[in-house]
C-alpha cells in the first residue's frame, strides 16, 4: 500500500519504453510506487520498474538506479510496493517478491536482499505491501502474512518478525496495508483490523493495539460492506458498498471530516452516495456518484485547493465531472470526464506539471488526453490517451 514517491533532475518529458514503432504493446495499465522506486505494469502483462535501486527493488538482478524503464516480468497481473520492496502476481497465481529483506519482508525464509524476482507463494489472489510487511490472499480465502510485526501489524498475535509466510484468516476477500497496520475485507462484508494504532486509525479506542486480527469497532452499520479503503499517515477512510464513507485515526489536520479536532472515528458518515476514495499525507478526497469531487483536512500547501491555506475540517466540493482523482503527501490531481489533467497544491519539485514551481491554491489545468495519473511525493506519472507514460517532476532524491 504505501504509494509515497522520488533525481535531482527535474522532468516535463515522456518516458517512452524501448518497443518497436507501432508496437501495440505501448499501453500502460498500472503503477505501484515505493518510497524511490516504480513498478509500470504493461496491458501486456509485461513489469517494467525504475527509479532507486540500492536494495534491488527493481529486480533487475543489479543495485544500478535507473532513470528508463527496465523490463522485469512477463505475465504479471498485479503488484505492490513497500518502501524498498515489491511484490508482483502472474496470471498462474505465482508470488514473486525482490529488493530489501531487512524484517523478511520478501517472506523467502531470509533477512537477505534479492536484486531478482523469487518465487514466494502459488495460487494467489491478490496482495498488498506496508512499509516492511507483506499480506496475500490466497485463492481458496487464507490470509498470508511476512515482514515486519513490531505493531502487531502481520496479525499473529505477536511482535515477532515473519521470514515466511504464516497464516492469519480464512473467507477473505481483500487486504489493504498501512504503514503499520492492516485491513481485511471478509466474503461477508465484515471489516477486520490489527496493529499500529497510535492515532486510532483502526477505529478501536486510543492505543489499543490489535495482535489477533478481531472486528474492530468499526464505524460501519452492521450488516453493511466494505468496497474499500484508502489510508493517509495516520487516518484512514473506509467507503461502504452503498455509498457511504466512514473515517478514523488522527484528525488533527481535519482529515476525517467530522468538523472538529477531538474525535478520531466518525460514528456517523462523513459523505454518502461516494464511488471512489483517496488519502493523502494529511488530507482525504472522496468522488460522488454525480462526479462532483469533495475535499477535506490538511490545507497548509493548498492540496485541498479553496483558494486559501487554512486547514478544512468538513467535506468541501471543489469540482464537477470528476472521474478519478489521487493525492500526494501535499498535493492533488483530478482528472475530468474529458480527460482533461488539473492538479493544487505543493509544486516545488514542478510535480504539477504546469511548468513551474509555484504552489497552486486552486485547481489548475496543466494537460488534456489523460486516463490514469498516479501521485507521488514529489512526482506525478500519468498515462495519456495514446498509452504513453510521463513523469513531472523529481523522479527520485
Amino acid at each position: 500500500m504505501i504509494h509515497r514517491l522520488y533525481l535531482l533532475i527535474l522532468f516535463l518529458a515522456p518516458l517512452f519504453m524501448p518497443f518497436a514503432a507501432g508496437a501495440q504493446t505501448r499501453n500502460y495499465e498500472r503503477f505501484a510506487a515505493g518510497e524511490n522506486h516504480y513498478l509500470v505494469l504493461m496491458a501486456d502483462g509485461t513489469l517494467w520498474s525504475l527509479g532507486k535501486n540500492q536494495y534491488g527493488q527493481l529486480g533487475d538482478g543489479t543495485t544500478t538506479d535507473r532513470q528508463q524503464p527496465v523490463k522485469i516480468l512477463s505475465n504479471v497481473k498485479s503488484i505492490a510496493c513497500g518502501s524498498n520492496h515489491s511484490l508482483a502476481v502472474l496470471n498462474d497465481g505465482s508470488l514473486y517478491a525482490w529488493g530489501w529483506n531487512d524484517c523478511g519482508q520478501l517472506g523467502d525464509g531470509t533477512t537477505t536482499p534479492h536484486e531478482k524476482p523469487v518465487k514466494i507463494l502459488s495460487n494467489v489472489k491478490s496482495m498488498d505491501c506496508g512499509t516492511t510487511h507483506s499480506m496475500a490472499v490466497l485463492n481458496d480465502g487464507s490470509l498470508w502474512a511476512w515482514g515486519s510485526n513490531t505493531f502487531g501489524q502481520l496479525g499473529d498475535g505477536t511482535t515477532t518478525d515473519r521470514h515466511s509466510p504464516v497464516k492469519i484468516l480464512d473467507n477473505v476477500q481483500s487486504v489493504s496495508c498501512g504503514w503499520g497496520h492492516t485491513m481485511a475485507v471478509l466474503n461477508d462484508g465484515t471489516l477486520y483490523a490489527w496493529g499500529a494504532n497510535n492515532s486510532r486509525q483502526l477505529g478501536l479506542g486510543f492505543n489499543s493495539r490489535e495482535l489477533m486480527p478481531t472486528p474492530k469497532s468499526r464505524p460501519v452499520k452492521t450488516g453493511t460492506g466494505i468496497r474499500m479503503a484508502a489510508y493517509g499517515g495516520n487516518h484512514s477512510l473506509i467507503l461502504t458498498v452503498n455509498g457511504t464513507v466512514y473515517s478514523c485515526g488522527s484528525n488533527e489536520k481535519g482529515q476525517l471530516g467530522i468538523g472538529d479536532v477531538i474525535g478520531n472515528i466518525s460514528k456517523t458518515p462523513v459523505l454518502s452516495n461516494v464511488k471512489s476514495i483517496a488519502a493523502g499525507g494529511n488530507h482525504s478526497m472522496a468522488i460522488l456518484s454525480d462526479g462532483s469531487l469533495y475535499v477535506w483536512g490538511d490545507n497548509c500547501e493548498g492540496q485541498i485547493g479553496n483558494g486559501t491555506t487554512l486547514n478544512q475540517f468538513v467535506p468541501m466540493k471543489v469540482f464537477e465531472n470528476v472521474s478519478a482523482v489521487s493525492c500526494g503527501n501535499f498535493y492533488t490531481m483530478a482528472i475530468l470526464n474529458d480527460g482533461t489533467l488539473y492538479a493544487w497544491g505543493d509544486n516545488n519539485a514542478s510535480q504539477l506539471g504546469d511548468d513551474s514551481n509555484i504552489d497552486r491554491f486552486v485547481p489548475v489545468r496543466t494537460k488534456t488526453g489523460v486516463k490514469r495519473v498516479a501521485c507521488g511525493h514529489t512526482n506525478t506519472m500519468y498515462i495519456d490517451n495514446e498509452g504513453d507514460l510521463n513523469v513531472v517532476g523529481k523522479l527520485f532524491w
